[in-house]
Parts: C-alpha cells; structure tokens; sequence
C-alpha cells in the first residue's frame, strides 16, 4: 500500500510541477497561477508564507478588479479540479487567509462570483487516497 501513496505523491508533484511550467508559458497572469499552484500544491504542509504573500498583493486595492477575480476564478477551478484533500485544504486555507487579511475588494469580488453559482461546492469531492 506505501508504495500507491508514494506514486500517488510522485504524480501530485509532476503535476504540480507541470502546471507552474504551463503558466510560465500560457498564462496572462503568470505569477498570480504560480503562486497558486505553489500555495495549493500537493506536499503535505501548509501553504508557504511566501506564496500566499504574492495572492494577497495579487489580490489588493491596488490592483485591477480584473486581477482579483481572475485569483477567485482560479482558486475556484484548482478546488473543483482536485481529488487531493491536501490540495483542497490548502486552497480553502488560501481563500481563508486572503478573506481574514486581504483587501476587501477580494470579499466584495466574491460575492460577485458567487451570484454565478457556487464556486466553492464541496459536496462531490472525493479524495482517491482511502479506499472508504
């Protein structure tokens, strides 16, 4: 059994390796998906103060609304695309810390997203992980 969850680790950190090296290339937004993935990632510790730093200036006043909703956006799709429960703790601890210490244009912003549905639904997530 060691050796599934071994590559099961091995697969998270390809994957999160290959999405940072994506967003270098594809993305408009290339530091804030960086520090998302990087946050959100698949290693079984919290978020690095760092990288939450970066979605927390990503996500100020100072910033375009267009930039604070694309971070939403985003941290929406890493949660609905998951089936890590690392992942997804780490990215409801992300949003946590950027509601508690972010600007509140973030909570205004997603409010906003919200009146699209819900972003955030947790109910179908099943971690692959436990065989329960």
């Amino acid at each position: 059994m060691g050796t599934l969850q071994t590559w099961r680790k091995a697969y998270g950190a390809i994957k999160d390796h290959t999405k940072v090296g994506l967003a270098h290339v594809n993305s408009d937004f290339k530091d804030m998906d960086v520090a998302i993935v990087k946050a959100t990632n698949h290693v079984e510790c919290p978020p690095k103060e760092r990288h939450v730093r970066k979605i927390l200036v990503a996500t100020s006043a100072i910033r375009p609304r267009a930039d604070v909703g694309y971070c939403i956006h985003a941290l929406a799709r890493r949660l609905l695309k998951t089936r890590n429960w690392t992942v997804a703790l780490k990215t409801l601890i992300v949003v946590h810390r950027t509601l508690r210490e972010g600007d509140p244009t973030f909570r205004e912003e997603l409010v906003n997203f919200q009146l699209r549905g819900p972003i955030f639904q947790m109910s179908n997530f099943k971690d692959d992980s436990s065989p329960i």
